[in-house]
């Protein structure tokens, strides 16, 4: 479709459909984005340089240390395979979950700048209108426990599971979105 379901500052997310008729969704980088990220992780570095140089803090924090963190997490988020494995592995761990979805990924069409996932249906949880406090209380129960449970029995979690992330499927589970962290 040429109308993104969803769109971030790294890419955008666009249904579509396999030749076989299996619907997907399919994140795409947007062009250029590399260089403009390179661009602007240059500036943060001489910024940090800067403030280790003149801040009174710099005996604080390691302001260099620190945007290289920084850096390396973003350029990360560029290499779509890790957010690919990320998926794969979130899903081995929420297996045993039945109120839990997690997204298939298709690795015959997941290159380093385009990942396609098998297409979840549901409603974000950003766009629900009118859900009863009984309701709610079930759906964070089961989003807790999907965010909560990898990170202590594995010491994996999702970094970014907002409402836009979390959709509420048919039957009353949940399916979890995006593993770019």
């Amino acid at each position: 479709e040429p109308e993104p379901l969803a769109a971030a500052s790294i890419g955008q997310v666009h249904a579509a459909v396999l030749p076989d008729g299996v619907p997907v969704v399919v994140k795409v980088q947007r062009p250029g984005v590399r260089r403009t990220i390179e661009s602007d992780l240059r500036i943060l570095m001489d910024l940090a340089q800067l403030a280790e140089r003149y801040s009174s803090l710099a005996d604080v924090y390691p302001f260099r240390e620190i945007a290289g963190q920084l850096a390396a997490a973003l350029r990360a988020e560029l290499d779509f395979i890790g957010e690919a494995r990320n998926a794969e592995r979130m899903r081995r761990l929420l297996a045993g979950n039945p109120w839990v979805r997690i997204p298939r990924v298709v690795w015959d069409r997941t290159p380093s700048r385009v990942l396609t996932l098998e297409r979840l249906e549901g409603t974000k949880l950003s766009e629900l209108t009118k859900v009863s406090t009984q309701e709610a209380r079930r759906i964070a129960r089961i989003l807790v426990a999907a965010v909560l449970e990898p990170l202590f029995l594995d010491g994996f979690f999702h970094a970014d599971p907002h409402p836009g992330n979390v959709l509420l499927l048919p039957g009353g589970g949940i399916g979890l979105l995006d593993f770019g962290v």
